[in-house]
């Protein structure tokens, strides 16, 4: 029987990214990549639920992060997800990329959408993930006041302006559903100070 790591890779296999040099290709996943799939496959065995990954620019770790977003909400029903970005641009980029992974995919591999535009992805299996922003405190007034969830995906959280409304969404994370994973990566932002907000 194959192991969920194992599982993961083909899946990540089967779906397309947009290359600055190729055009649109298959994901090959790097060591970097690799390496990410298989400490979160061990932890997941060892029952750890919340990841925090402080990453290097151009590694493709949030473009295996939203396969893993994809994947967990695939194969667990009911998934009340959260995905949450720095700004509104990374946000459209990010939904984008959604997009594009889920039209790919063969047929057999996938859930069917029945929702999705700028504030949530809704699948036939009844999971869901919200888009939110926490860039700025002027555009995000909502982010602590967002439903109890038990998946969330976190990027670029050393950019994040609004600690009080991510303290709020923190809270209010599922501590015993057997479904939930958490991940929150981000480069660095400086010493100190301004990465006050990546924890």
């Amino acid at each position: 029987m194959k192991t969920w790591q194992e599982k993961f890779k083909e899946f990540c296999g089967q779906l397309r990214i947009d290359s600055k040099e190729e055009g649109i290709v298959p994901l090959k996943l790097n060591g970097c990549q690799k390496y990410f799939i298989d400490e979160v496959s061990e932890g997941l065995e060892r029952g750890i639920r919340h990841f925090v990954i402080l990453k290097g620019r151009q590694l493709g770790i949030t473009t295996v992060s939203i396969a893993l977003d994809l994947y967990w909400s695939f194969q667990n029903h009911g998934i009340q997800g959260g995905l949450l970005f720095d700004n509104d641009a990374n946000k459209e980029n990010f939904r984008d990329t959604i997009w594009r992974y889920i039209a790919h995919l063969p047929r057999q591999m996938k859930m069917p959408v029945t929702a999705h535009n700028r504030y949530q992805l809704v699948l036939k299996n009844r999971s869901d993930f919200q888009y939110m922003v926490a860039g700025t405190r002027t555009s995000n007034d909502t982010l602590g006041r967002a439903k109890a969830l038990n998946f969330l995906h976190s990027t670029e959280c050393g950019f994040y302006a609004d600690q009080d409304g991510l303290d709020t969404l923190s809270s209010s994370l599922a501590e015993k559903n057997p479904k939930r994973l958490y991940i929150f990566e981000s480069t660095a932002n400086g010493f100190g100070g301004d990465g006050e907000y990546f924890y």
